[in-house]
């Protein structure tokens, strides 16, 4: 509960390391003379300690977790009984590739174990017929093409193509459709509803995602008014990820240019209880804060004086959760992109503003190069991609600090914030 309840991720963590470090060891040497195992156990904190880092936003930490995870897995993994030990890890292990970014192995993974539910399910339903009648459905599966549809939407976020990402987007709501029918508690449905609703936002259909958004909440309606009150009503634990989604809706009106969106959501947020809230202003450090105050950020693009204000002030509630000093990388990488987002509003209305953004050694105020060299820093062993991408960050701003109308840099820095999904 510690960690899958995310209460308390480092207490959880530590718990997870001393029962891999000290209890196991301690148990193997009394059972060294029996049959007994503890193998599953060695499985089983790895995997926790892996789940926790990945709810931290610790990449690097959670790549050598990953490490422990694919040395535990073959004690166990030539007995059924621990099969769903198994599967957990191996999700655990999918979603850190997620978050590295590296969505064409997480893919491969959730392909493979996905074909082995659907596989089974095909055979009891051919085999015994009268009894397995139709699709035999499994939380487990549903948390497999869950994350498997995210990889492929994150994927589409990264394509320059327009044909790639389409067929990203296709293949997405396949998997969608299929992870809705594995569940049956409302619960685990609003979920797959809430990850369909940013799938169609990274489609650029907003009118859908709020359809899907609102399916989740069980609103009244699907406009922002109707989204507001239901978000709103609802108790802490469960408000941030909605409001995390709503708010995506309103960054990707601005960044897209979709004047009337933005403008609808404008319009009823100004006057909402949610304006000022542990979300928005709050000391609160855990995701999806850091997501909701970069998407609120980045919605203010900066047409007038009152939303370039308004856009400072957001992203320095969004600096004060420090991030980037003591944060994950995921959660540095999201200060980053916020960044990136508001300094590319203020190109063209406030140049100066943007350059600030772009290359500044400002105390606390640092700019796009220094976040990307003081990341590079304390993550010195990030993998391929997610370096790639500090590179392409460093690059654009680089060349916009020279000049603000170099329209590549621009593509370039807008391109990389846009990789950076949550």
């Amino acid at each position: 509960q510690l960690i899958d309840g995310k209460r308390e991720l480092a207490t959880g963590r530590a718990a997870a390391t001393w029962v891999r470090e000290t209890l196991v060891p301690k148990l193997e040497r009394r059972l060294a003379s029996e049959t007994q195992t503890t193998a599953w156990l060695r499985v089983v904190a790895a995997r926790w300690a892996l789940t926790a880092n990945n709810h931290m936003g610790e990449l690097t930490v959670a790549a050598k977790e990953r490490r422990h995870v694919d040395e535990s897995i073959p004690g166990i993994a030539g007995r059924w009984e621990y099969a769903p030990l198994v599967i957990e890890a191996l999700l655990a292990k999918a979603v850190h590739l997620t978050d590295a970014f590296e969505h064409a192995e997480a893919c491969s993974l959730l392909e493979t174990v996905d074909r082995a539910y659907g596989g089974l399910s095909e055979l009891l339903i051919g085999e015994v017929p009268g009894v397995f009648e139709k699709e035999i459905g499994s939380e487990a599966r549903g948390q497999i093409l869950g994350t498997l549809l995210q990889n492929e939407f994150y994927a589409a976020l990264a394509c320059s193509a327009t044909s790639k990402a389409e067929a990203h987007l296709e293949r997405a709501r396949s998997l969608s459709d299929q992870a809705l029918r594995q569940f049956a508690l409302p619960a685990d449905i609003a979920r797959q509803q809430q990850y369909r609703s940013q799938l169609e936002c990274i489609a650029g259909n907003l009118s859908e995602a709020r359809d899907w958004l609102a399916k989740s909440l069980g609103a009244s309606a699907a406009d922002h008014q109707a989204l507001e009150v239901a978000i709103a009503e609802l108790p802490q634990g469960a408000q941030g990820f909605a409001f995390l989604h709503w708010t995506r809706i309103a960054r990707a009106a601005a960044v897209e240019g979709n004047a009337a969106e933005h403008d609808a959501f404008v319009r009823v947020f100004s006057k909402s209880s949610l304006r000022n809230s542990p979300w928005t202003d709050g000391e609160g450090k855990n995701y999806p804060t850091h997501g909701i105050r970069r998407n609120l950020a980045a919605a203010a693009h900066g047409r007038s004086k009152d939303e370039v204000a308004s856009a400072r002030s957001r992203l320095g509630q969004l600096r004060k959760l420090d991030a980037l000093r003591s944060g994950g990388f995921t959660l540095a990488l999201i200060e980053i992109a916020g960044l990136a987002e508001v300094a590319g509003n203020f190109l063209d209305s406030d140049p100066k503003a943007a350059g600030l953004l772009l290359d500044h050694q400002a105390e606390g105020k640092p700019g796009i190069r220094q976040a990307v060299h003081h990341l590079r820093k304390r993550f010195p062993d990030l993998g391929p991609v997610a370096a790639r991408i500090l590179d392409d960050f460093e690059a654009a701003a680089a060349a916009l600090s020279k000049d603000v109308r170099d329209t590549e840099a621009q593509r370039l820095l807008r391109r990389t914030a846009r990789c950076v999904g949550y």
